[in-house]
């Protein structure tokens, strides 16, 4: 009687559905949290508004794009593998690959290192016969040795030679890290260049600062025009100097100095004696100036960088991992301090990759248990987005119907979208009940947002085409406003189309024809 072999079933322990849905609705909360800053102070009186907060909002851009970027990772995240006689089964939350065993030419050991440093993690990657990476796995699903043996021995067998060997592995790794390093070091190189010519320019700039002490020569120049360039104040000034030449130049101004040149004819401007082409007003300039701190800090960071550019383009570089400090050059380790000598996670041989003494392989599960999916806690992570996301809009488009006052196309508007924001929250609720309904009326409710932003958008467009023309302040603030409702439209169409491309998956489909709990 012919044995039926049974599937091994590894799985990872760590629950990451829930923070993938914290990472994503973080991220985009704060995306919305820094558009809705930066209008507010477009919208306030220039003398009110901070200078300061357009930097801020860049600074801190890292956040957002760091915590979105790590919730589509977690999305994308192996979860669970299913090794069989056919081949390998890799389960994400949302997606499923299955790669048959004489698909997987090679296997290959890479690190990965985590989001805003921390400990790398190895992850198993297989290659086709043309090189092509055909999937990896993380060393966070459980028994990772036993995993790799389990795939290393098989694969094997059905390519008919050793898929997994030491030495072209590590060739194959120095050589993908000294390549990535010398993009690094292209990308370093430019950036000193940069930092270089900033300092060199500051350095120029500083020496014709000092010599305004000794050079200076004051004189009542032209005021030629006072004008304003968008919401930033300009005057353009000419005078003639000792020798007879005439110069001119057009500066930015602080608003206060402009506005005391209302009715002015002339403004008091100071020149270099020997180089007149240099010229300044005494009072009231805000261009922007390359001495003082960014001197020095151009010069320290193009130092950096080119000390960085140097070792990169070597393939040196410096890593620091529970206590011990490594210098490495393509990933090997050239010198070590601290702590004890640094072991390869997986013990290996030329061959195969070995199992630890320690490790013991994962128990086979009955085909039953196979059939039965892992829980999709990637569609959870969707369903708590939506949930939160149809919160927000139903919130702020009943708001919007409240301010109006009256039925106009604008309130009849904002009331459909307010309906649709509701519908999003019944999906949301479908979704983590594993309702198959919710990815059908998700896919209508998708469709509508999207095209419900994309019209809002034309119509504001349209209107600020057609709008009368307004002077001022009143005119910026205008201005403000078109741009943040702008800004709004687009980024509320942003997780229409996630939703939309994620229902739309045949993948999406089966997990939750599979999860569906039956009729009674």
């Amino acid at each position: 009687m012919e044995t039926i072999e049974q599937p091994r079933i590894y799985t990872t322990h760590d629950s990451v559905g829930l923070q993938a849905a914290l990472c994503l609705a973080g991220g985009i909360g704060l995306v919305l949290l820094m558009v809705a800053l930066f209008v507010f102070n477009l919208a306030l009186p220039n003398k009110a508004q901070d200078n300061f907060l357009p930097g801020f909002i860049g600074g801190t851009s890292i956040l957002w794009i760091g915590l979105i970027g790590r919730g589509i990772f977690l999305l994308r995240s192996v979860r669970q593998v299913v090794i069989d006689s056919d081949g390998v089964h890799l389960h994400g939350f949302i997606s499923r690959r299955t790669l048959l065993w004489n698909q997987i030419d090679r296997i290959g050991i890479d690190k990965k290192a985590s989001l805003f440093g921390g400990k790398s993690h190895e992850v198993l990657t297989l290659f086709d016969a043309n090189g092509k990476p055909l999937g990896q796995i993380p060393d966070t699903i459980h028994h990772f040795q036993s995993l790799g043996q389990d795939i290393a021995e098989r694969s094997a067998t059905a390519r008919g030679h050793a898929t997994y060997d030491m030495e072209s592995d590590e060739a194959r790794q120095f050589a993908t890290k000294m390549r990535k390093a010398r993009l690094l070091a292209v990308l370093a190189g430019l950036l000193a260049l940069g930092m270089g010519a900033g300092f060199v320019w500051g350095l120029n700039e500083q020496l014709h600062v000092r010599r305004y002490a000794t050079e200076g020569q004051m004189v009542e120049a032209k005021l030629v025009r006072r004008y304003m360039q968008r919401v930033t104040p300009y005057v353009e000034y000419s005078f003639t100097d000792s020798a007879g030449h005439s110069h001119s130049r057009n500066v930015m101004m602080n608003k206060e100095d402009w506005e005391d040149l209302v009715f002015a004819k002339t403004i008091a401007v100071e020149y270099l004696r020997s180089d007149p082409e240099w010229n300044r007003p005494l009072h009231g300039e805000d261009s922007m100036s390359l001495v003082g701190p960014f001197l020095w800090l151009s010069g320290a960071m193009s130092l950096v960088f080119a000390i960085f550019c140097v070792t990169s383009f070597f393939g040196y570089d410096l890593k620091i991992e529970d206590g011990v400090t490594r210098i490495t050059r393509g990933g090997r380790t050239v010198r070590e301090w601290g702590g004890a000598k640094s072991k390869p996670t997986l013990g290996l041989n030329e061959n195969v990759i070995m199992l630890e003494e320690d490790d013991e392989p994962e128990q086979l599960l009955p085909s039953s248990q196979l059939a039965a999916p892992p829980k999709p806690t990637g569609l959870l992570a969707l369903g708590i987005c939506a949930l939160v996301f149809g919160v927000l809009g139903a919130g702020i488009n009943f708001l919007r119907v409240a301010v109006i006052h009256n039925v106009s196309l604008l309130a009849i508007w904002s009331g459909v979208d307010a309906v649709l924001a509701i519908l999003l929250i019944v999906v949301g609720a479908g979704i983590i009940g594993m309702r198959l309904w919710s990815q059908s009326l998700g896919i209508i409710v998708g469709v509508l947002q999207v095209i419900s932003s994309i019209a809002a958008l034309v119509y504001l467009i349209v209107t600020s085409i057609r709008a009368p023309e307004v002077a001022g302040e009143q005119a910026v603030m205008l201005t403000t406003a078109r741009i943040g409702a702008g800004f709004g439209e687009v980024l509320g169409a942003v997780f229409p189309i996630v939703l939309l491309a994620i229902l739309l998956k045949r993948t999406t489909k089966d997990a939750l024809r599979a999860a569906c709990p039956p009729s009674r």
